[in-house]
């Protein structure tokens, strides 16, 4: 009998720590990603965490982009790439669901060396297997499409709209998804870009450019770039 009386409030003090981690969970700020294609809430379904992200584009061609990113996520599977879960093509505003993940800037502030630079290496990774396995460029790299998994701390990437195969990157492309690009992910070649300069330019060369570019604005928000810049070694 003292047994069973262990065993349910055992069960009863799991049960109160599981509320409590969901009710922790779906507090959490709604939060703009993907440079505010997106809206992203926290949200528990059939006892799993997840994200629901809704889509937030004014206008339709930011929408077809929206799209664009929700199909490559569909397809794309590797542990640096935010898991898809599902989605509504038919609904308006899109909503696609996802795996629990936080956006990079919550968590880099003050982080340590050794869990930033797992992090870089996590997304080095990612854009690996999309450029030689994939054979897809990002084209918008930065801390607004990086994520952190709620349940690994291991980074992922995520939005996807800009992104294309690389046999379908050419100037009119890059002229389609330039309102939707940070200015830290364009490389100078893209900048002012003709159709004579952009077949010039590696499609795998705009995400290391943007890769450089992300890795030195979290070593800035940990505030650690100094370190960084004067040449110590990591």
């Amino acid at each position: 009998m003292l047994e069973a009386m262990g065993n349910e409030v055992s069960a009863t003090e799991g049960e109160s720590e599981e509320k409590e981690e969901e009710d922790e969970w779906t507090s959490r700020e709604e939060d703009e990603v993907s440079g505010g294609l997106w809206s992203l809430s926290h949200e528990v379904e059939d006892g799993q965490q997840v994200c629901v992200l809704t889509c937030a584009a004014t206008g339709s061609s930011q929408a077809q982009l929206c799209q664009s990113g929700a199909e490559h996520l569909r397809l794309l599977r590797h542990p640096s790439i935010v898991k898809f879960l599902s989605y509504d093509p038919s609904l308006s505003p899109l909503v696609m669901v996802t795996e629990a993940v936080l956006p990079v800037w919550g968590v880099v502030s003050g982080m340590c060396e050794e869990g930033m630079v797992t992090g870089w290496r996590d997304i080095a990774k990612g854009l690996a297997f999309l450029h030689d396995k994939a054979k897809l460029s990002h084209n918008s790299l930065c801390c607004e499409c990086v994520f952190v998994c709620a349940n690994t701390s291991h980074w992922k990437i995520g939005g996807f709209e800009a992104a294309a195969h690389h046999s379908k990157i050419n100037h009119t492309f890059i002229e389609t998804i330039a309102a939707i690009r940070p200015p830290d992910t364009v490389p100078p070649e893209d900048t002012n870009p003709t159709p004579e300069s952009t077949p010039t330019v590696p499609c795998h060369s705009r995400d290391v450019w943007a890769l450089g570019q992300f890795m030195l604005s979290v070593a800035e928000e940990a505030q650690l770039s100094s370190e960084y810049t004067t040449g110590t070694p990591l």
